[in-house]
C-alpha cells in the first residue's frame, strides 16, 4: 500500500514538472519558427518580418536583417541542416529554440513569441555561448 500511495505521489510531481515546462500553442509556435527558419534560408526577408510584433518592426528591417544574415553567412558557411527543437518561457514569453549547422559552426535560432503569438525577439546565437 506504501509503494503504491509512493508510486502515485511519484507520478503525480514528475506531471507537474513536465506539465510546467510546456508553453501555450507550442505546436503552432514550432511551426511558426519553422517558417521563418526557412523563410531566413530562402532568403525571404520580407516574410520574416511579416509576424514580428510593433516594437520588432521598429527594431529591425527586411534590409536589415539581411545584413545580419548574410553577414553570418560569410563567417560561418552556408546553412546545412536542422537540429533539436526546444521551448521554454522566459520572463512572460514563449521560446522556441532550433539548432542551425552550418559549414563552420552551429547555432541556435531562438525565435520569442508574445502573448499574441507575434514574434517579440529573433536571435542566432553561437552553440557555444552562454
Amino acid at each position: 500500500m506504501k509503494t503504491t500511495l509512493m508510486m502515485i505521489l511519484l507520478a503525480t510531481l514528475c506531471f507537474q514538472c513536465t506539465s510546467q515546462n510546456t508553453i501555450e500553442n507550442e505546436p503552432e509556435l514550432i511551426k511558426k519558427s519553422e517558417k521563418i527558419k526557412n523563410m531566413l534560408i530562402q532568403t525571404d526577408y520580407d516574410g520574416v518580418t511579416a509576424d514580428f510584433n510593433s516594437q520588432m518592426m521598429e527594431a529591425l528591417k527586411p534590409a536589415q536583417l539581411k545584413q545580419v544574415w548574410e553577414g553570418l553567412i560569410q563567417q560561418i558557411g552556408n546553412y546545412q541542416s536542422d537540429g533539436a527543437v526546444t521551448s521554454s518561457r522566459l520572463q512572460g514569453y514563449r521560446v522556441i529554440y532550433s539548432i542551425l549547422k552550418f559549414e563552420k559552426s552551429p547555432f541556435k535560432l531562438k525565435v520569442v513569441f508574445d502573448q499574441e503569438d507575434q514574434v517579440a525577439g529573433l536571435f542566432l546565437i553561437p552553440v557555444n555561448a552562454k
